[in-house]
């Protein structure tokens, strides 16, 4: 009743359910878990003078479901995602989520890897988030996913730009492989890159690949408008 209530989007009614069903079961991770969620969502509609209250109360949800479950990897994810979020007053920091995807790292290498590099590129620190690829490439050689995020790096750094162009076509030439990064994301970047070295023509049609994909890719779509003098 309480996931129930969560995907309705009803988080008040998901506290209540899953607390009720941890009154029953007060080892349960994924109650655990899934109470952080009803609590985060509670706190993202609350008053200010609630809003304290619910994060803490989230976090600490998050960090039972690990403890009782440290191997769980979306427990993990869930834990570092709220680190990187909240503010430090109510228990987050950049430092935690750092700390924390590293210890996921152990768990799973490459999840973990690509997560130390999501924090660093959450805090701009572009030298670290490259330092953290090569590891994962040498570690993890012929890793398609790879190339996908040495071109994203590239874009959003304006750092690397040739060999993040060069990283993206072997990535979308490569056979596609299952839970690596769609292929219409992986055009917008390219877009972004050829559009950033002055390639506009082949940019325009890197966005239309990706459109071509994805029909309903917004950024692509807002790129083409732009380079059509359109927005």
């Amino acid at each position: 009743l309480g996931v129930l209530a969560l995907r309705r989007g009803e988080p008040e009614a998901a506290v209540r359910h899953l607390e009720t069903a941890l009154a029953l079961a007060p080892d349960a991770a994924r109650t655990h878990h899934n109470l952080g969620h009803a609590y985060g969502l509670s706190a993202a509609r609350a008053s200010l003078f609630s809003k304290l209250g619910l994060a803490r109360k989230c976090l600490a949800s998050y960090q039972r479901a690990v403890a009782l479950a440290p191997a769980h990897v979306e427990y993990r994810m869930s834990l570092i995602g709220y680190y990187q979020n909240a503010p430090a007053v109510a228990g987050g920091g950049s430092d935690k989520a750092l700390a924390a995807a590293e210890e996921l790292r152990g768990l799973d290498p490459v999840r973990g890897s690509l997560t130390v590099i999501g924090v660093h590129v959450s805090t701009k620190q572009w030298s670290a988030a490259f330092a953290e690829l090569a590891r994962l490439r040498e570690q993890s050689p012929g890793l398609r996913e790879a190339d996908y995020q040495f071109g994203r790096l590239a874009a959003l750094s304006d750092l690397h730009t040739e060999e993040g162009i060069a990283s993206l076509r072997r990535f979308l030439a490569a056979p596609p492989v299952p839970g690596d990064t769609p292929k219409a994301q992986a055009c917008f970047r390219l877009g972004m890159l050829l559009e950033k070295t002055g390639q506009r023509e082949a940019a325009r049609t890197a966005y239309g690949d990706a459109l071509a994909a994805d029909p309903n890719h917004r950024l692509s779509r807002e790129a083409v408008a732009r380079l059509d003098g359109k927005a």
